[in-house]
């Protein structure tokens, strides 16, 4: 008997319309009133280098590494940088929308007492994906979120999964990762050695060890399941 869900964030409950480095680096730019004309040009820069070694290597970046990195290349106090400062970063890179029927699937998961928590790829804290889930009314279905940028490092490695399974004490018969990506969530469910459920809205192709269903919306997800579960 399940009784555990790990689900995944961006693109699997919140679609990510946009996400702009600059936009943010802009925002701080302004905030302020830094004088170098080369920080959003350098910034750009700088995150493309770092975020194709996060991609290698699947040790995160969180954002403050990044920012702290960024504003001593530069010469800037990097004692700017606070939570405030992270906010506004995130605020303005980041454009999201719900994914159709999220809510009624989170709602549907709790009605059956499920523990819920969010497992997500992300330079982002976890304190500031609570703001994207609280703007779409999906906060107080979940439990606890955890953010690789908290954790160090990236779905699909072993390092993340062992992270979690011990931080919640997992037992994996009775947990399962829900997920939009097959290569990361799958793999994270393939080293946590858990069920996968694959939300599979682009109707791709793929497969993994864990998978135990492939959906394509919410809806056919709570009507399958008993179905799939039992």
């Amino acid at each position: 008997m399940k009784d555990t869900i790990l689900i995944d964030l961006g693109d699997t409950l919140v679609k990510n319309k946009e996400i702009s480095i600059k936009n943010g680096l802009v925002a701080i730019y302004n905030y302020l009133n830094i004088k170098k004309k080369e920080f959003v040009d350098y910034g750009i820069n700088l995150f493309n280098i770092m975020d194709n070694s996060r991609q290698k290597t699947s040790i995160e970046i969180s954002l403050n590494d990044y920012l702290t990195k960024l504003f001593e290349k530069l010469g800037i106090d990097k004692n700017l940088i606070n939570e405030k400062l992270e906010e506004i970063f995130y605020e303005n890179c980041e454009k999201n929308e719900e994914i159709k029927d999220a809510q009624l699937f989170l709602k549907y998961l709790k009605q059956k007492k499920y523990l819920i928590f969010i497992v997500s790829n992300s330079i982002f804290s976890s304190k500031l994906l609570k703001i994207t889930l609280e703007k779409f009314k999906l906060l107080a279905y979940i439990d606890e979120v955890y953010s690789s940028s908290d954790l160090g490092f990236r779905k699909p490695s072993r390092e993340i999964s062992e992270k979690v399974s011990k931080e919640l004490q997992l037992v994996k018969e009775k947990c399962l990762m829900i997920g939009n990506d097959i290569r990361i969530d799958g793999g994270f469910a393939t080293n946590s050695d858990i069920d996968f459920i694959w939300f599979n809205s682009k109707n791709e192709q793929g497969n993994c060890p864990k998978m135990i269903a492939n959906i394509n919306v919410y809806t056919e997800l709570i009507e399958k399941w008993g179905e799939i579960i039992d």
